[in-house]
């Protein structure tokens, strides 16, 4: 639950009236949704380090977090395997992780985890094309 109420956070601020969202703008990176990503990659990190160590790992997200499994699931294949990383295998990942899954889109508010998911991936693949280029 910490995602749709970090969610919700944002949908509020996002809500505002223009005139105050100027003044507000810096603020927005410190509501949770945008604090809560971080912590998913390096807790995909820390699972990738532990498969690539020869460790099986489950992930089974307890708590507020319990619906969040799906996300770092999609976190950590998109590090381990560069076929993920391709439209193509993208689109399997979705597949196979949110639809075979059974990921209730249609009773999700408003799509909040699948938008959280998307907003990991993005900050996920900053993050690595910045080490790419740091790297040259």
């Amino acid at each position: 639950m910490a995602v749709r109420t970090s969610f919700a956070e944002v949908k509020a601020f996002c809500s505002a009236r223009a005139e105050t969202l100027d003044s507000n703008a810096p603020h927005i990176l410190s509501l949770n949704f945008f604090t809560l990503i971080p912590k998913f990659i390096e807790l995909a990190v820390r699972i990738m380090r532990e498969m690539l160590n020869g460790n099986a790992v489950m992930i089974e997200c307890a708590g507020q977090f319990y619906e969040t499994d799906g996300v770092l699931a999609t976190l950590v294949q998109l590090l381990s395997d560069g076929y993920f990383r391709t439209v193509k295998g993208f689109c399997t990942l979705i597949e196979k992780e949110w639809v075979y899954h059974g990921h209730a889109f249609t009773r999700d508010n408003e799509g909040t985890l699948f938008l959280f998911m998307f907003y990991a991936v993005w900050v996920l693949m900053v993050r690595l094309l910045l080490l790419l280029l740091l790297h040259c």
